[in-house]
């Protein structure tokens, strides 16, 4: 793990991030880079937004998994803010989606990386925009205490319907894996 600061900011390099992009190169670096661009503009939108409501940002983590950009908690954003600050980050992707439509049919592959990034994103698990956006609102409905119990019910019925379709479809592929690895991650949390 490589950590270091910029100004007030911690950066954290997981070794999972450096075997990703690795094996990513391993086929098709041209991707690996694509990836990576389009989570970096996933999370510019969610910069962009954190110092609009003059947020500061305390820490970038790098993992596997994806770049986590963790906010300093010193000002109290109202629930609606904290939505659309992460709202942002998949508003971006699906911005960049289509600018790079119109621009170029050179750009195709990186503008479904950013579509596909974006709506990814927005499922309902916790280490997602999506599931980040599910607990706010269910924290406002239920105690605390529930609402990361109620979060698990997605995962269930996504993990169930994967291994559904792998049963049925008899085949399985890189989106099948992702589709069960986080739901089982998600259920296995406390």
């Amino acid at each position: 793990m490589i950590k270091f600061r910029l100004s007030d900011i911690r950066f954290t390099f997981d070794f999972t991030f450096f075997a990703l992009f690795a094996v990513l190169s391993l086929f098709r670096f041209e991707l690996a880079i694509t990836l990576i661009s389009a989570c970096l503009i996933h999370e510019i939108g969610h910069i962009i937004a954190i110092y609009s409501f003059n947020g500061k940002i305390s820490d970038v983590h790098f993992s596997a998994l994806g770049i986590k950009i963790i906010p300093k908690k010193s000002i109290y954003l109202p629930y609606c803010k904290e939505i659309i600050i992460l709202l942002s980050g998949p508003f971006f992707n699906f911005a960049f989606f289509y600018i790079s439509m119109i621009i170029s049919s050179s750009l195709i592959e990186f503008a479904y990386l950013n579509l596909a990034l974006g709506v990814f994103n927005l499922l309902p698990f916790s280490r997602l925009d999506g599931g980040s956006i599910l607990l706010i609102i269910l924290e406002n409905i239920f105690p605390e205490k529930n609402t990361h119990q109620i979060i698990k019910i997605p995962a269930i019925i996504i993990l169930l319907c994967n291994i559904a379709y792998i049963i049925i479809i008899r085949d399985i592929n890189i989106i099948n894996i992702v589709f069960i690895l986080y739901p089982i991650s998600e259920i296995t949390d406390k």
